[in-house]
């Protein structure tokens, strides 16, 4: 997500990302209405506002308003997780929700045969988020189809830039630098190598740039920087 005018991605957009997001979820379910009145589980990684705006969308386009949901939050122990895990299998849930990678290895670890859906991780297919029991949506979106994007909601795009940490996601920014020559754009790396670097790295690059692309980098992405 892009803006010429602001190279913070808007509140309200990702608003609108984690209602589309929820609604997408909803569709992987195959389950009978009836399911719905009962009982939804939510496991939360941690408390971060990405994954609150994504759950309060679930919630929102549950297609049934008399659900029961029960949500967790792991704060981040795994181990915590784990202990929440192994009682929920003598729960009545009908489907887990996990938010985050953390509950996600929860989830596939302690939950066998309970529906799961895990969505907010990067690269799942990385941690073997496979189970008879377990789908879900990755963050993971080419780097062509990202670049067309921005090519097509800001055409006269010059200068992008892009903060990353070289440790994390170098070939990831190399791998875009060179695809976005065949879109008329140069891509200006900005290098990060901890999360305190990144008000200073942007501040001093938003002269140079008219946009700012965020790459899904857990040391520029977490919610102080944003």
């Amino acid at each position: 997500m892009t803006t010429q005018s602001s190279p913070i991605l808007p509140k309200r957009a990702a608003s609108y990302v984690a209602q589309a997001f929820a609604l997408v979820l909803l569709g992987l379910v195959h389950l009978p209405q009836t399911a719905f009145s009962q009982e939804v589980v939510i496991l939360k990684s941690a408390d971060i506002a990405a994954y609150n705006e994504a759950i309060a969308a679930f919630k929102a386009n549950l297609p049934s308003p008399d659900t029961t949901i029960k949500e967790y939050d792991l704060q981040g122990d795994i181990e915590r997780g784990r202990k929440i895990g192994r009682k929920l299998r003598a729960s009545h849930a009908k489907l887990i929700l996990a938010v985050g990678l953390k509950a996600a290895l929860v989830a596939k670890l302690e939950i066998l045969d309970i529906p799961v859906i895990f969505c907010m991780v990067l690269n799942p297919d990385k941690y073997g988020l496979r189970a008879t029991n377990m789908t879900g949506i990755g963050l993971q979106i080419s780097i062509k189809r990202q670049l067309n994007s921005i090519r097509s909601i800001l055409p006269k795009l010059k200068r992008v830039g892009v903060l990353y940490d070289p440790e994390k996601t170098a070939d990831l920014v190399k791998k875009a630098r060179h695809l976005a020559k065949s879109q008329g754009l140069e891509i200006l790396a900005l290098p990060v190598f901890s999360e305190k670097e990144v008000p200073k790295t942007l501040r001093e690059a938003l002269p140079d740039i008219e946009a700012l692309w965020l790459v899904p980098d857990s040391t520029v992405l977490t919610q102080d920087s944003l």
